[in-house]
């Protein structure tokens, strides 16, 4: 699994993210991924989650936006085709709550 920093404490990607907004489980499969990974959010908000994939070079290769329709587990889709190979970030904020997942491109 992939490591990031959520609130000072270090996490993998297949961990439970908590915040003091709202409980936030995040994670990512398949990772590394080759064309396009589905990222799984379990959580009790609903509404609108933004996401960006940031290289390893600090540029936002990608935007997204999701509509959270209902409380807990809900799958979207992350196309990463046509993407060079390398390390990227993804960073994601939901509610006022911003959790960062390491993403591997074969």
């Amino acid at each position: 699994p992939g490591l990031a920093y959520q609130n000072g404490t270090l996490v993998t990607s297949e961990q439970r993210i908590n915040s003091p907004s709202t409980t936030t489980g995040i994670r990512l499969f398949p990772n590394p991924v080759k064309d396009r990974t589905m990222v799984v959010v379990n959580n009790d908000y609903t509404g609108e989650i933004t996401a960006q994939l940031v290289g390893a070079n600090g540029a936002v290769y990608k935007n997204v936006r999701w509509n959270k329709a209902a409380k807990g587990t809900q799958q979207f889709s992350l196309s990463m085709g046509g993407m060079l190979p390398g390390r990227y970030l993804l960073i994601i904020h939901s509610k006022g709550a911003k959790t960062s997942i390491p993403i591997i491109k074969l």
